[in-house]
């Protein structure tokens, strides 16, 4: 839903050692992570530029929604082929 209980279970599994893959354009938390990322200043919450700063880009990563979906698809296929 984008809200504390994602933001929760975002640092749990990053924190575990998993990656993650932030859908910007998709809403609430996943445009505040990408924000933030990108440097925008609006993006002040000290959560998540924690997250940020401790994750990206080794097991954090943004995909736009803007983009074309082949991307998509090529970024995932790339993903599962490498760790697998």
């Amino acid at each position: 839903n984008g809200g504390k209980v994602s933001l929760v279970d975002l640092q749990i599994n990053l924190s575990a050692g998993r990656q993650a893959l932030v859908l910007s354009g998709s809403g609430r938390l996943a445009d505040k992570i990408a924000a933030a990322i990108n440097g925008d200043t609006s993006a002040d919450d000290p959560t998540i530029q924690a997250l940020v700063k401790t994750y990206y880009p080794q097991q954090l990563s943004v995909f736009d929604l803007a983009s074309p979906p082949d991307s998509l698809t090529h970024r995932l296929h790339t993903y599962f082929t490498l760790n697998t």
